[in-house]
């Protein structure tokens, strides 16, 4: 018998191993692809069976509905792309089973390996969610002409009685209230470059300019931010028409003068909406609720100024529903995209003030109130038509209320 040789030998004894493991892998090869195809069955009859959704409530958005196909168009393959890119990237992503789960695994996995940052969102060690800090251009804010010709034009037109001078408010953005707990890549320099080159770019404007970061620092413990929303909590939007309502030289009233109402201990707001992050839980929302604070009427225009709707108290409770489009913060005063809102109080001869702002102004409202009758106008509808529609002498003052990156 021919001898074999040592290397064939080796050879055939690591095929025979191979054979003896393939032998013992192929069952469970079987139950991994098995497992495969129950999953993406699984998950097209969900997609077939389950009803497509209209909206996302912890996205805050409108999800994307089937997309339209004519016969003619695949026919003559017209806008191929357009198609495929509305269907997989809107449709399918949009409305994909188990969506939220996915998308919660997924974040939190991508704010691990990227150092707690995710959807342009740091989540902090306590829970909070804050926002990246965006990269400003240089020069003037893109704007500011804009806001300063609005100003212009209310303090110019007929309806303005001059009683007050106007007066510039810009809100501290939450990272400045952070620091010490913000994390170690977080753009600090930046944070406070862009908050400088804004805060010289108003004071030079001619007008009043208050820094209400100043004015709501020494609270700083006392929670004046939400942890899952960008906006001041009432707490904050207190101390901060506390600084204003000294500037027009009222006498705020003090805490003690105000109940604490919660409106729901499970508010999830804008910041939670982008990082995806729903394993978090809810906070609280609170009201800083006043006597009489029920008998101002606010009503409801649009950009025309004209009234959309009518009611009674600043809380619009619709909004804690969990069918709102929108955050529970839309229960303060209005919907933060609302055009016009104006407060009146009857029975008493009152100065009106006219607040230019964005959706920071809708909690400190209440408390403004108390002061003032209210015409506000959010400067991101780029309204100028409502001088006209004012009546003569109606403003007594201009008040400019905002977050900073509003004006960029």
């Amino acid at each position: 018998m021919e001898k074999m040789h040592p290397a064939d030998k080796a050879a055939n004894e690591y095929i025979e191993l191979q054979r003896r493991h393939y032998r013992k892998s192929k069952p469970l090869e079987a139950v991994f692809v098995a497992l495969f195809l129950v999953f993406i069955f699984g998950m097209l009859a969900l997609h077939v069976a389950l009803p497509d959704k209209d909206y996302s409530k912890r996205e805050n958005k409108t999800l994307a509905s089937f997309p339209s196909f004519s016969l003619s168009a695949l026919l003559n393959k017209e806008d191929d792309k357009g198609a495929e890119e509305s269907f997989i990237g809107g449709y399918l992503e949009d409305q994909f089973p188990l969506r939220d789960q996915f998308m919660a695994i997924d974040a939190l996995r991508q704010s691990i390996l990227f150092f707690g940052k995710q959807g342009g969102v740091f989540l902090l060690s306590d829970g909070t969610l804050l926002p990246e800090e965006p990269i400003l251009k240089e020069g003037e804010p893109s704007s500011y002409a804009l806001l300063m010709n609005t100003i212009k034009a209310y303090e110019q037109s007929e309806a303005h009685s001059g009683k007050y001078e106007t007066v510039i408010a810009l809100a501290g953005k939450k990272s400045a209230f952070l620091e010490g707990k913000l994390p170690f890549d977080y753009p600090v320099s930046l944070m406070k470059d862009n908050s400088s080159r804004t805060e010289s770019i108003l004071k030079a404007s001619g007008k009043t300019f208050l820094s209400l970061k100043e004015a709501m620092l020494p609270y700083v413990e006392k929670g004046l931010y939400y942890k899952t929303d960008h906006h001041w909590t009432s707490l904050g939007a207190y101390y901060a028409t506390a600084a204003i309502l000294k500037e027009y030289g009222k006498t705020p009233a003090p805490l003690s003068d105000y109940t604490v109402q919660t409106a729901t201990d499970d508010f999830r707001g804008t910041a939670y909406n982008s990082a995806g992050l729903y394993f978090l839980e809810g906070e609280e929302l609170e009201y800083f609720r006043y006597e009489g604070d029920e008998d101002y009427t606010v009503t409801l225009c649009n950009a025309l100024g004209k009234e959309i709707s009518r009611r009674k108290g600043f809380y619009n409770l619709e909004a804690l529903k969990e069918e709102h489009p929108g955050t529970a913060y839309d229960s303060f005063v209005a919907g933060v995209d609302t055009p016009v809102v104006r407060i009146t109080k009857a029975g008493e001869e009152r100065p009106t003030l006219l607040v230019i702002k964005d959706s920071f102004a809708h909690s400190a409202l209440p408390f403004l109130a108390r002061e003032f009758d209210l015409i506000t106008v959010d400067v991101r509808h780029k309204n100028f038509t409502l001088p006209t529609l004012l009546e003569k002498g109606e403003i007594d003052g201009v008040l400019v209320l905002m977050n900073e990156e509003t004006l960029w």
